[in-house]
């Protein structure tokens, strides 16, 4: 009888202990980097429950806080309010100074109009009390004048030739000549005399003036001098001729 034996090869362990590592390698790498897939991770979340008497009392502390929370929401809302109440008081005050300052701006206006009428008849009075100086000047010094307040004597120097009448026509004419010339300086003084000795040649010009009798008033010899000075040269005389014309108040 014959027995069969099974002789084959021995097993190789090398290549054994090589995928074995291979498959660990592979299987370590799955497990620390998971493969990604289009399917949506859930990620658990652990979450504390309150027990229902820690609710009620949770519920109890917000009622307490409940003012808290109105005030804190107060200032939330009311944060526009209280700007409108600043921006109020602002617009009404404004408003409240509005007819103050109306009427202030129409005190002073009223102020400067009066200021301007005062000054202005102030003025007008000063017109007029200048005027009516003026006038009173002009008035009396027309009275002096109508009063033909300057005579004119015969000199020493006129030839027995010429009549008299030819003589007192020829002085009544530059008379007049001479007091349309004159204007006294002070017409309110009285008692003034001066006579100027005059030589008028045969053309009717001054040749020559002198005072013969002063008045004792400066102002009032000048203006007498200066009335003969103006009046020259006067209407020719008859002859060459010298006179004596007296001013007096």
């Amino acid at each position: 009888m014959k027995q069969s034996l099974n002789i084959g090869k021995e097993p190789d362990f090398q290549k054994i202990i090589i995928t074995s590592a291979v498959m660990h390698l592979l299987l370590i790498t799955l497990v620390a980097f998971p493969v990604k897939t289009n399917e949506r991770e859930f990620k658990t979340y652990f979450v504390n429950l309150v027990a229902p008497a820690e609710i009620r009392r949770d519920t109890r502390v917000p009622a307490l806080k409940k003012p808290v929370k109105n005030k804190t929401g107060k200032r939330a809302i009311k944060t526009k309010p209280n700007l409108k109440r600043r921006v109020k008081p602002k617009s009404k005050a404004d408003m409240s100074l509005e007819p103050a300052n109306r009427v202030a701006k129409e005190i002073e206006r009223l102020s400067a109009i009066s200021a301007i009428s005062k000054k202005k008849r102030q003025k007008e009075e000063q017109t007029a009390a200048a005027g009516e100086s003026d006038n009173a000047i002009a008035r009396a010094i027309e009275g002096i004048r109508k009063k033909k307040l300057i005579s004119i004597s015969r000199g020493v120097g006129i030839p027995s030739r010429v009549s008299s009448a030819d003589a007192e026509s020829y002085y009544a004419l530059i008379t007049e000549e001479i007091w349309s010339e004159w204007i006294p300086p002070d017409y309110t003084a009285t008692g003034l005399e001066v006579i100027i000795s005059i030589k008028i040649n045969s053309d009717g010009r001054v040749i020559s003036r002198e005072i013969e009798k002063s008045s004792g008033n400066t102002f009032f010899d000048r203006s007498a001098s200066k009335a003969i000075s103006k009046a020259s040269p006067l209407p020719p005389p008859p002859v060459e001729m010298e006179i004596g014309v007296r001013f007096y108040l």
